[in-house]
């Protein structure tokens, strides 16, 4: 089961809020109730939002993502592995992050450099460790990695 309490706790220990990624306690009531209008009844833990056309949610089920007209939710369950290897520079500039799904497809978040980017990378670590399948953990040898930062 996902600790609600522990996700904005990591996020907040291993590196934290910047200007657009930051605990939902954060947010103004304006982007609040913005976001709200888009992922209904969930409650956000966590929110990276750069535009209103520009953002993703971290929410007890589910990451959503905003990118234009396009928009996608995923369930936590499905979070399988998160690419920290190949960004590794991304943690001082800032740019996207990489979280291959249970099925095989990608999703991908744009994040702010430092603090943001080393917290949420643990997030989706944490989420993926707690939900990812023992049989990739089987077959892939890196699995052990992927500890947090």
């Amino acid at each position: 089961m996902i600790s609600l309490k522990r996700i904005v706790s990591l996020f907040r220990q291993t590196g934290g809020g910047g200007e657009f990624t930051k605990p939902s306690d954060g947010l103004t009531d304006a982007r609040l109730a913005l976001l709200r209008e888009r992922i209904g009844d969930e409650e956000p833990l966590l929110v990276s939002m750069r535009s209103a056309e520009e953002w993703f949610v971290l929410t007890a089920s589910h990451f959503v993502l905003k990118d234009g007209d396009a928009l996608r939710r995923v369930p936590l369950e499905e979070v399988e592995w998160v690419d920290t290897g190949a960004n590794r520079e991304y943690k001082l500039r800032g740019g996207i992050l990489g979280v291959r799904l249970r099925h095989g497809s990608w999703s991908s978040a744009n994040v702010e450099a430092g603090g943001p980017y080393v917290g949420l990378t643990n997030v989706l670590m944490y989420i993926a460790r707690l939900t990812g399948p023992r049989s990739h953990r089987a077959l892939n040898p890196d699995w052990r990695s992927a500890k947090t930062l």
